[in-house]
This record gives C-alpha cells, sequence and structure tokens, in this order.
C-alpha cells in the first residue's frame, strides 16, 4: 500500500509482477462515506455512457504515457487537466440526471 499519494482519504495500492517489475494491478480505495466516492463515481458512469469519451481519455492517457515514460507524478499533471474537465461535465451530467427524474 502506497497511502494517500496526493489525494486525501485516498489508500493507492499496487501490485507488481516481482519477476519484470510490471504493475498488474492499481486499486484506489476511500473509506465508506467518503466524500470522494460520489466524486469517482460520477467519472465512471460518465465513461461507461459516453464511449467515445472513454477512448479518447484512452488517447489522453496514451499521450501523457508517452510524453512521461519514467515519472508517474508528471503522468498524473499531464493529465490532470483534462480529467478535471471532464470530471466537471460528469457531475454536471449527474446533477442535471437526478433533477429531471420524476
Amino acid at each position: 500500500m502506497v497511502g494517500e499519494l496526493g489525494l486525501p482519504g485516498r489508500r493507492y495500492c499496487t501490485k507488481s509482477d516481482l519477476v519484470t517489475g510490471r504493475r498488474l494491478v492499481q486499486l484506489h480505495c476511500y473509506g465508506q462515506g467518503s466524500a470522494e466516492i460520489p466524486r469517482h463515481l460520477a467519472f465512471r458512469d460518465y465513461l461507461l455512457e459516453h464511449p467515445e469519451i472513454a477512448r479518447a481519455y484512452n488517447q489522453e492517457k496514451l499521450r501523457c504515457q508517452a510524453l512521461n515514460p519514467n515519472d508517474s507524478h508528471a503522468y498524473g499533471d499531464c493529465k490532470a487537466g483534462w480529467v478535471r474537465r471532464v470530471e466537471a461535465e460528469a457531475l454536471a451530467h449527474v446533477r442535471l440526471d437526478v433533477n429531471t427524474r420524476p
């Protein structure tokens, strides 16, 4: 377990192959009732509902990975603006859905 790693309340865990060092799993966890959970779920659900945006996210991740192949912090910084913009869209979408339900 790595810890919060820049996101308060998060627990970030990874598992890597012992021979190659290749990361096999990464897991982000929050405590039950964390205010961060709805934000993450809104982003996930928005990508699931909008496959074209999910593809664009994958392209952004590949772009940032190519620019920062050995620096996970720079990689995260690279995609942060994209994620914040789409996260705002996702949260607005959730609020719109909640407010338009009968």
